[in-house]
């Protein structure tokens, strides 16, 4: 954006702030128009136009602490007063920027992979996560001096930890849902840590895609959960739990922050049950591997 309009300012032959006034604000509207529009080949859209016009506004509502600061400011407003975006509606191309929904052909299995995934297969990389960095924090035997406590001891440790790992067998298949961890040495990188970051990076991406599947929550709101069990029920201390007014069913709410426009706290309703029941909703268990899952790193 400062680079559009330095470039345009050489080319002009202005050499300070104060000689933007009003009419060269336009002569900068046409030069953004027609420069954007070689560079993209159609009409620009209104938002490229606003950033780059915005940038002049901005010089002259910081006019009062350039004068302070010894820099004549400019010495109009810009644009006859106009805002920057009425005036990128009107040169720009108003583009629909609303994402359309995924096609059911697409969203379907993936929602099913990541419930999928968060069963079973995620309390095995919770597990394998656990014995991996119990290893490491112990040790192991070191030579006949050292305690073993030494980096290479500590991922030696982990290896061998690791390496007797068997991954579960789901209901309904005849072999486990992925291959063993390979903990050959392969070079100088320890090849099987990449792999295990993978999996616990696969298993948050899946509790991510059922959170926002099933409620629709934003990524800042998924991140701006608090972390943290109640004692009482054993989820995740962001879930309440209430009683239908019927009594029948027990619905479940998640409290989180709404951060976007106005930060505010908010509740979600993400899954009921059968009152009495052990039924757990698919965003409630999501919820409950990431809390889970990330434990160990929070501590």
């Amino acid at each position: 954006v400062i680079t559009s309009l330095v470039r345009w300012m050489v080319a002009n032959h202005f050499q300070r702030i104060s000689e933007l006034d009003n009419d060269a604000s336009w002569e900068y509207v046409e030069y953004v128009t027609e420069v954007t529009t070689q560079d993209e080949g159609e009409l620009p859209s209104v938002s490229v136009v606003w950033q780059k016009l915005h940038l002049i506004t901005l010089l002259y509502k910081q006019s009062a602490a350039l004068t302070e600061a010894g820099i004549e400011a400019m010495p109009e407003p810009p644009f006859d007063g106009r805002s920057p975006f009425d005036v990128a509606k009107e040169v720009a191309v108003q583009v629909n920027y609303r994402v359309p929904p995924l096609p059911d052909a697409v969203a379907l299995p993936t929602m099913a992979a990541a419930e999928r995934l968060i069963g079973i297969p995620a309390d095995n990389v919770i597990s394998l996560q656990d014995i991996y960095l119990t290893a490491y924090r112990q040790g192991g035997p070191g030579n006949h001096i050292g305690p073993g406590k030494s980096l290479p001891c500590r991922g030696n440790a982990a290896r061998m930890a690791v390496s007797s790992f068997h991954f579960s067998t789901l209901s309904g298949e005849s072999e486990p849902w992925r291959s063993a961890i390979d903990t050959r040495r392969r070079g100088k990188q320890d090849d099987f840590v990449s792999e295990i970051r993978s999996l616990i990076m696969d298993v948050r991406n899946a509790c991510i895609i059922v959170l926002q599947s099933h409620v629709g929550q934003r990524i800042s709101e998924v991140m701006g959960l608090k972390a943290g069990v109640n004692q009482e029920t054993g989820l995740p201390s962001c879930i309440v739990l209430r009683t239908s007014r019927t009594g029948l069913n027990t619905v479940f709410y998640l409290r989180g922050l709404v951060s976007k426009i106005h930060s505010r706290e908010m509740e979600w309703v993400i899954g009921a049950c059968p009152a009495n029941s052990a039924y757990i909703p698919p965003p409630v268990r999501a919820l409950a591997v990431l809390e889970q899952l990330y434990h160990p790193w929070r501590e």
